[in-house]
């Protein structure tokens, strides 16, 4: 299904253009298939080509070309004067460059085993990836090392994975709001207003904390992600994450200083290491929900060992489960997560309980689940249970939830599903789609 895999695209800038402006010197805007000629008519550069044609960001690749074009076109102010048309923005005197991409095959080293097939990539001396197909998975497992980016060049660097496949997917991807919903992305496009696009590329950029995915209607090509990346789909079929950037020079978009953390031993700085993982499946369409929701809650919550020193007779003891919370031959159902079990100080136990499906995004799962607290701890007995709002500080029953009438909204969505009120007799928690539901007992 994935017919190419383009990883770690390096790029200090997103395009560029070619050195050597004077008056009829080819424009090349790299990644866009695109160049212009730039004619000088009267003192005015024409033919100019906009923002759009030449993706996000190349009001940062000046530094250089001002220098080599100094000689060339009327001086270096004339190139910094005209670069500034070209880019239809407010220019400062700092940039970044394209750094080429390599046109060598990157080299492979395959590992075979057992239980997991490796596939080890490096593609630069600071830039390190690793492939997992397990052999009980349905997923791909890639495992990146970047950094730290070097800048003795005087160039900043953002560093990039893509991956391509042959689907049509009409400008649409759908990321995740804060790890819950899936949202409906159009690129280029704003559902409340008419979008003037000058930034083809930032303008797409969303963030990704659980994952994303595109389809073309038949498939599902998804993405989970372990840690919070900036991603988009800047082409049809594509998916693009941002897994690590290092740039010499502000922006000048609010940040006011630029984005080059270091770490300092001895008094020698170095730029930051990133360290990630990411998961990649291809299902049918409708089967991905599936996959996206149950390993994204692994990849949230994974399973934490402990190692401690211990004499032999102690640790034999602790081999054999003596005891546990949850009534034997109970389990939570598919749809459901524990978000909070803690202890408090005041001798009751916070408990969520999260519905992890949104509405309609799975025939089987986006359906209300229900939790049995008898069977959930036991043997233990629940004395009082009380429902809270989310944060626990007010009881739910006290709640007055305001109602808003939006001006010009005749929409008519249907009301969200949500459960009953728990019965103090039968302890039973419903959970709608996308709802979570906290509770402080007394056991």
């Amino acid at each position: 299904m994935i017919s190419e895999l383009t990883s770690f695209q390096q790029f200090g800038a997103t395009a560029t253009l070619s050195a050597g402006y004077q008056s009829g010197t080819e424009v090349a805007a790299l990644g866009v298939n695109q160049s212009r000629r730039v004619e000088k008519q009267d003192g005015v550069y024409q033919n100019l080509p906009r923002e759009g044609a030449l993706q996000q960001d190349v009001a940062q690749v000046l530094r250089r070309l001002v220098r080599e074009l100094a000689a060339k076109v009327d001086g270096g102010e004339a190139a910094w004067e005209m670069l500034c048309l070209l880019i239809h923005r407010s220019c400062q005197k700092h940039s970044l460059d394209l750094w080429p991409r390599d046109k060598e095959q990157v080299p492979l080293k395959v590992i075979r085993g057992a239980l997991v097939d490796e596939v080890h990539q490096q593609f630069s001396p600071w830039i390190y990836q690793v492939t997992r197909l397990y052999k009980d998975k349905e997923h791909a497992e890639v495992e990146y090392t970047i950094g730290p980016i070097p800048v003795n060049d005087g160039i900043g660097k953002e560093v990039i994975t893509r991956l391509t496949a042959n689907m049509v997917t009409n400008h649409t991807f759908y990321t995740d709001s804060n790890g819950r919903d899936f949202l409906k992305r159009v690129r280029d496009y704003r559902e409340d207003w008419d979008l003037q696009v000058t930034q083809p590329v930032a303008g797409n950029y969303y963030p990704v904390n659980l994952g994303m995915y595109v389809t073309d209607g038949k498939y599902e090509l998804s993405v989970l992600v372990d840690r919070a990346v900036g991603a988009s789909s800047i082409q049809d079929g594509q998916i693009e994450m941002m897994f690590h950037r290092r740039i010499l020079y502000d922006d000048g978009r609010g940040v006011g200083e630029p984005l080059d953390e270091t770490v300092c031993v001895d008094s020698k700085c170095d730029g930051l290491v990133a360290r990630g993982t990411y998961y990649v499946n291809v299902n049918k369409l409708g089967h991905g929900a599936h996959w996206r929701r149950t390993q994204g809650q692994k990849v949230y919550s994974p399973f934490l060992l402990g190692f401690a020193h211990e004499d032999e007779s102690s640790w034999k003891s602790y081999s054999v489960v003596k005891a546990s919370m949850m009534d034997a031959n109970y389990s939570l159902p598919d749809n459901v997560a524990i978000i909070t079990l803690q202890y408090l100080d005041d001798g009751t136990t916070l408990l969520r309980l999260a519905h992890l499906f949104q509405a309609a995004e799975d025939p089987q799962y986006s359906v209300m689940a229900k939790v049995e607290l008898k069977k959930f701890f036991g043997k233990r007995t629940i004395k009082e249970l009380t429902e809270t709002n989310l944060s626990a500080n007010q009881k739910k029953s006290a709640m007055r939830k305001l109602k808003w009438r939006v001006v010009g909204d005749t929409e008519s969505s249907p009301a969200p599903i949500t459960g009953r009120p728990v019965d103090s007799q039968a302890l039973v928690v419903e959970l709608g789609p996308m709802e979570i539901r906290t509770f402080l007992l007394k056991l």
